[in-house]
């Protein structure tokens, strides 16, 4: 399972929500996921209102 990100809009939502650090923004935009760091809690897909977060499995 993993998180996909698309089409972030930089609502900062999910950097806030990551309680990992786990989220890497490029500029002010989400790019991609640390996974040494993230844990799957799905708190930021949860609160991404812009689905821009999409869960895969």
């Amino acid at each position: 399972m993993y998180i996909a990100i698309m089409g972030c809009k930089a609502c900062g939502a999910c950097r806030d929500v990551c309680e990992r650090d786990a989220i890497i923004f490029e500029g002010e935009r989400a790019v991609k996921i640390d996974y040494e760091k993230c844990n799957l809690c799905m708190k930021c897909v949860e609160v991404c209102t812009n689905g821009a977060l999409i869960c895969i499995d």
